[in-house]
C-alpha cells in the first residue's frame, strides 16, 4: 500500500502479498507459506524450491517491486534474463494495473479436456471465473475445488457461500478442508498444467493484490529444475481430499450448519 498523495490513485491501493524468498541466486521458494508460529503447524500450505532460470525470474520479481517502492539501498538487477521454455511468473503490478494472474487461470480452464483440480483458501471469484468453471464442468471436466470448511476470516466465509450455488448447481464438486485452516493456492490440469503461488480465487486477489504465481505450461517435456511439480500437486490434491467433509452442501440450498457463526474477529 503506498502512502502520501499517491494513495489517492487506485493503481496504488494494491497490498504486497507474496511469499518469496530468494537465496543467494541459488535457490527461490514461492507459494503460500506465511511466516509465524500459527502459520508453522496449524495451517495447511504448499511452498515449491526452485532452482536454475526460475531462481533469476523470481530475483527479477523481488528487486523490481523493492526498487519500484524505494526500498534502501537500491538493488541491481539480476546479472542475466533468461525465458525458459518450461515454466512462466505470472506477477500482478497494480501500479502498472497488470493482472496477468486471472488470466492465467481462465485460459488454463478454457482448455481443460478431463479435470481442474484447485485449491484455494477464499473462494470469491467474479462472474467471469464461475462461468469458466461450470462450462467445464458442462461439457465433461471433472471440476473440483478444495476449501477450507471455515477460515479465519468470517466476512470471506460469508461472501463465499454466496457463490456455492451456482457452483453445485453447474456441477463443480466442492470439497471442505477439515480440522485445519487451508492456505494452499494450487492448480493442476489435465495432469499437464500446473502452478502454484500467492493468489486466491477472489476478485482482490486476481485484480488487486501484488501476488506472484508461478504457471507451469509443459506439454511432455523433460523438467529442468529438479522434479515435476504436477505428479506432485495431483498427489497433494488427493491426500487432501480425503481429510474434506463427504457432504460439503445441499445442492439446493446449504445447510444451516455449513454458515459462519462465531464472532466478528
Amino acid at each position: 500500500m503506498t502512502g502520501g498523495a499517491k494513495f489517492l490513485f487506485p493503481s496504488h491501493w494494491g497490498r504486497n502479498h507474496r511469499k518469496l524468498l530468494v537465496v543467494d541466486r541459488t535457490a527461490a521458494y514461492l507459494g503460500g507459506y506465511n511466516i509465524g508460529r500459527d502459520y508453522a503447524n496449524r495451517w495447511r500450505d504448499t511452498h515449491a524450491r526452485y532452482s536454475g532460470d526460475m531462481v533469476v525470474e523470481l530475483e527479477n520479481a523481488f528487486v523490481d517491486y523493492w526498487n519500484h517502492y524505494g526500498g534502501r539501498p537500491a538493488l541491481p538487477q539480476p546479472a542475466r534474463r533468461t525465458r525458459s521454455r518450461e515454466m512462466r511468473v505470472h506477477r500482478n503490478l497494480p501500479a502498472d494495473m497488470v493482472y496477468p494472474i486471472r488470466n492465467m487461470y481462465l485460459e488454463a480452464i478454457d482448455r481443460a479436456d478431463t479435470r481442474v483440480w484447485l485449491t484455494t483458501a477464499y473462494l470469491i471469484p467474479d462472474d467471469a471465473f464461475v462461468r469458466s468453471l461450470v462450462q467445464a464442468a458442462q461439457r465433461g471436466v471433472d471440476v473440483r475445488l478444495i476449501v477450507p470448511h471455515f477460515s479465519n476470516h468470517i466476512v470471506a466465509d460469508w461472501l463465499s457461500r454466496v457463490t456455492y450455488e451456482r457452483l453445485l448447481q453447474g456441477g463443480v464438486r466442492l470439497l471442505r478442508f477439515e480440522n485445519a485452516m487451508v492456505h494452499a493456492k494450487t492448480a493442476t490440469i489435465d495432469g499437464i498444467w500446473s502452478t502454484i503461488g500467492t493468489a486466491n480465487i477472489d476478485r482482490l486477489s486476481l485484480g488487486r493484490q501484488l501476488r506472484g504465481q508461478h504457471g507451469d505450461p509443459r506439454r511432455r517435456r523433460r523438467p529442468t529444475h529438479g522434479g515435476d511439480l504436477r505428479p506432485r500437486l495431483r498427489q497433494l490434491h488427493r491426500a487432501d481430499a480425503r481429510r474434506v467433509d463427504a457432504a460439503p452442501a445441499r445442492r439446493s440450498r446449504l445447510r444451516g450448519d455449513s454458515l459462519p457463526r462465531r464472532p466478528l474477529l
